[in-house]
């Protein structure tokens, strides 16, 4: 009934309420355990930077276009000739506030690529870099818009493949751009912009089920690829290998991570591919975490 549901809505609400003021009380406590201890979170460190270049933070949650800057950003915005961001995708709110404060409107030379957004657990927001291109892209009074298209790295087969594929994957919904001839990548060297009857891309599609993609590693951490992608791609390699006169030397597999590539090492070694990683499984002994542990160890012994 009607009743019911607003005496189940007035319980809701209540909990809700008592696990907002448990989230405020806990924040409260741990800033003055960070205080006492001495200790800034990178998080800290954006938002006491924002005190003191904006006079009224608290107005910004508001209205995040609204900057009233103190007189240390004042001061500030005439000492430097230009503020130059890289990585402009991976820019939070935060970070975007201080740029505002930080610069006089026109002295910003921001470079990015919304592609390669990295950073959402640091509540990067990659719309901020979409707004920017669309504005300066309709409105040339904004900001120049310079569009970096032009790849030298690459063959012009290996670039239309690419763009052949994001057309079609990336759209406003999916990816936040809309991959048309705007951004299709294209050939800056040369030597690489002719066309090579030899160079060709072929595309294996591999069918496989949910579960095959969440099988565990050796860690008990889900792996990078499923035995059956690796498969598929080992069968060509070998057809590539017999039948063309391709050597393995000649041939590279690139991985979406250097590191829990353990069933690709197997699978090579089974088929007796010669394989050598770059970094990864080879360099284990040399990793961050093993060099940390390492020197822990050192520093117990001695």
């Amino acid at each position: 009934t009607a009743e019911d549901l607003c005496a189940a809505e007035n319980r809701a609400n209540a909990n809700i309420r008592w696990f907002a003021q448990l989230t405020i009380d806990f924040h409260a406590a741990m800033q003055r355990e960070k205080i006492e201890r001495g200790i800034l979170y990178f998080s800290d460190l954006e938002h006491e930077a924002l005190h003191l270049l904006c006079a009224h933070p608290e107005k910004l949650q508001a209205d995040p276009t609204m900057a009233d800057p103190t007189d240390i950003a004042v001061e500030l915005q005439g000492h430097f000739d230009a503020i130059m961001v890289d990585e402009y995708q991976d820019t939070n709110h935060t970070q975007e506030r201080m740029l505002d404060l930080l610069s006089r409107g026109q002295n910003r030379f921001m470079v990015g690529d919304i592609k390669q957004s990295i950073y959402r657990f640091r509540q990067a927001d990659p719309q901020i870099f979409s707004d920017k291109f669309k504005a300066y892209q309709e409105d040339s009074s904004q900001g120049k818009l310079i569009v970096l298209k032009e790849n030298f790295r690459s063959h012009l087969e290996v670039l239309e493949a690419t763009n052949d594929v994001f057309k079609r994957l990336m759209d406003e919904e999916v990816g936040e751009i809309d991959y048309n001839e705007t951004h299709y990548l294209v050939a800056g060297n040369p030597a690489k912009r002719e066309p090579n009857p030899a160079n060709r891309a072929s595309f294996l599609i591999y069918e496989g089920s949910k579960e095959s993609l969440e099988e565990e590693g050796d860690e008990g951490l889900p792996q990078a690829v499923s035995a059956g992608e690796v498969d598929l791609v080992i069968k060509e390699i070998i057809r590539l290998h017999n039948e063309e006169g391709v050597a393995f030397k000649d041939i590279t597999l690139l991985t979406a991570s250097r590191t829990r590539n353990d069933l690709i090492l197997a699978a090579f070694e089974e088929h007796q591919i010669p394989l050598v990683p770059d970094d990864g499984a080879a360099n284990y002994l040399q990793s961050v975490e093993v060099l940390v542990m390492l020197d822990t160890l050192r520093t117990i012994n001695n």
